[in-house]
């Protein structure tokens, strides 16, 4: 809408970040699901997002759900750039 401040990305990957590491990536996922629509070629954004769904499936509810969903994040996160830690978090 208009006078909304710009969605910054690299912020909200930043508060992904901290919320997976606090154990709480389904709050993580609602942020970086943010970010993916304000920087959908970011890798970093969908690398992180990997390792959300990652935490989530760990956690146990929907398990299966998750881990497709990470696979397919790190997948993207490679082929953006990423770098080899996307591969190998698509490979888990």
């Amino acid at each position: 809408a208009a006078g909304e401040a710009p969605v910054d990305a690299a912020a909200l990957t930043d508060q992904a970040r901290e919320l997976i590491d606090a154990g709480q990536p389904y709050e993580a996922l609602v942020l970086l699901d943010e970010a993916q629509v304000a920087a959908p070629e970011d890798a970093r954004v969908w690398y992180t997002r990997g390792a959300a769904a990652m935490a989530a499936g760990d956690m146990g509810q929907s398990a299966m759900d998750f881990f497709v969903d990470a696979e397919r994040a790190y997948s993207r996160a490679a082929e953006l750039g990423y770098g080899a830690d996307a591969y190998l978090g698509a490979s888990r």
